[in-house]
C-alpha cells in the first residue's frame, strides 16, 4: 500500500474532483508513496511530512484525544493498517470493500475506508451524511458506510434516510456507546447495523456484531475479529486488547509486538464470546466525595420516554469539587418530569445539578464531546 505506486482506481468516478476529503486523501497517499511519513491533525490538515529512513515506514500519524482530552500521536504503518483490513475481510468473507465515506480522514474511522479500498481493489465516494436525507436511488447498493451514533440518531427518524441506509451492504457503527433506545429504533427500521468496538491504536475495529445478530436483538459489540483478542483485567474489568493492527507507538513510546494494551474501557464478555462495553474509567468523577460514572448517569437518563439523547459532563465547583451537567435532547420537553425521573432512578448525589435542553448534543463529527 505505502510501498508501491497507487493508481487512482480507488476513487469512485462520481466524486467531485474538488471535494476536500478526496484532495486530502490523495495528497496523503502521494506523500506516503514518496517514502515520506505524514502527520495529520484534528483540522483535517497535514501539519508535517518528512523523508523516512526507517525500514518499517513510512508512517502515518494521527493526533487523537479520545474522550479523555489528553492529546497523543498514534503511529501506524502499512503492516498495522493492512492487518486491520485483512481481519475485517476474513470475518465478513469479503472480497473488495467499497465505501461511502462521510467521516473525517484525520480519524482512523475515516482513513481506514480509503485504506480498505486501496488494499482490496474497492472504491471510495466522499459525501456529507446529510445527503442521506435525499432520495439516492440505487447508488448505495454494493457499498458500505461507516457512521457514529450521533449521525445515526439524526438519520433514523427520517424515512428517506432509513430507505437509503437499507440499500448499503452494511453500516459499520462505532466511535461511541449505542443507547438501547437508538438500537431499538434501528431494529424497528430493519437497518443493517454492524456494531463495532475499536480505537485509533488498533487501526479501528477489533470486534464486531454482525447485522443478523443485531437485528435479532442481541446487545454488545460482538466477537473479536480474527486479527485481535480482548480480555479483562481481573481487579476492575478494564479491557485489554491485543491486535496485529496495533500502532507501533503512542507519543513516541514503543508498543511491544506481543504486549496487551490497557484501555480505559470497562466491559465484560458474555455468552458465545460476545463482548459488551459498559463505559470508561476516564468518565468517572468525584463529586462531594462520591464516585460517579457519567456513562451510568447517561444510561439511566436515556431510558426516560422524553429523552431522545443525552450527554453528561462535569464542571468544577467550589462546594462539590465537581458537579454534573446534563445536556438533553427531548421530545415534548418537560424538564421537570425528566428531573423527577432522574431522582427516582439515581442516588441523590448522582443527579445532575445543571440541566440544559438543546436541539443537538454538543459533540464532534465522531461523537466526542466538544465541551
Amino acid at each position: 500500500m505505502f510501498s508501491k505506486s497507487i493508481s487512482s482506481n480507488w476513487v469512485n468516478r462520481d466524486n467531485n474532483s474538488w471535494n476536500n476529503n478526496l484532495i486530502f486523501a490523495q495528497k496523503i497517499f502521494d506523500l506516503l508513496n514518496q517514502n515520506k511519513s505524514v502527520w495529520v491533525d484534528e483540522k483535517n490538515e497535514i501539519i508535517e511530512s518528512k523523508e523516512c529512513d526507517n525500514e518499517l515506514g513510512p508512517f502515518l500519524y494521527f493526533l487523537t484525544g479520545g474522550s479523555s482530552g489528553q492529546k497523543k500521536w498514534i503511529q501506524h504503518n502499512e503492516e498495522s493498517m493492512k492487518s486491520a483490513v485483512n481481519g475485517l475481510r476474513e470475518f465478513l468473507n469479503l472480497d473488495s470493500i467499497s465505501s461511502w465515506c462521510c467521516l473525517p480522514l484525520n480519524h482512523v474511522g475515516g482513513m481506514m475506508q480509503v485504506v480498505r479500498a486501496i488494499e482490496t481493489g474497492g472504491q471510495v465516494f466522499f459525501f456529507d451524511y446529510h445527503n442521506l436525507l435525499q432520495d439516492l436511488g440505487t447508488k448505495p447498493f454494493g457499498n458500505w458506510i461507516s457512521l457514529v451514533p450521533t449521525q445515526l440518531f439524526r438519520l433514523v427518524k427520517n424515512n428517506t434516510a432509513c430507505e437509503n441506509l437499507r440499500k448499503f451492504k452494511g453500516v459499520f457503527l462505532g466511535g461511541a456507546l449505542l443507547s438501547k433506545k437508538l438500537a431499538e429504533e434501528c431494529r424497528d427500521k430493519n437497518l443493517p447495523i454492524y456494531y463495532s468496538y475499536g480505537m485509533t491504536e488498533t487501526s479501528g475495529m477489533v470486534s464486531m456484531q454482525k447485522k443478523e445478530d443485531f437485528l435479532k436483538g442481541n446487545y454488545g459489540v460482538g466477537k473479536c475479529l480474527p486479527h485481535a483478542n480482548l480480555k479483562l483485567r481481573e481487579n476492575d474489568n478494564r479491557i485489554l486488547v491485543y491486535s496485529k493492527s496495533m500502532a507501533l507507538n503512542v507519543n513516541l513510546k514503543l508498543i511491544e509486538n506481543k504486549s496487551w494494551l490497557l484501555t480505559p474501557d470497562i466491559g465484560k464478555m458474555y455468552k458465545h464470546g460476545n463482548w459488551q462495553i459498559d463505559g470508561r474509567t476516564d468518565r468517572i468523577i468525584i463529586s462531594g466525595g462520591e464516585n460517579i460514572s457519567l456513562d451510568h448517569v447517561e444510561k439511566i437518563l436515556s431510558q426516560n420516554e422524553y429523552v431522545n439523547a443525552c450527554l453528561v459532563k462535569s464542571q468544577d465547583d467550589e462546594e462539590w469539587g465537581k458537579v454534573l451537567v446534563a445536556y438533553i435532547v427531548a421530545s415534548n420537553a418537560n424538564l421537570e418530569k425528566i428531573i423527577s425521573y432522574a431522582k427516582q432512578g439515581l442516588p441523590q448525589f448522582h443527579v445532575p445539578k445543571i440541566w440544559k435542553v438543546c436541539e443537538n448534543l454538543p459533540v464532534s463529527e465522531m461523537g466526542k464531546p466538544k465541551i
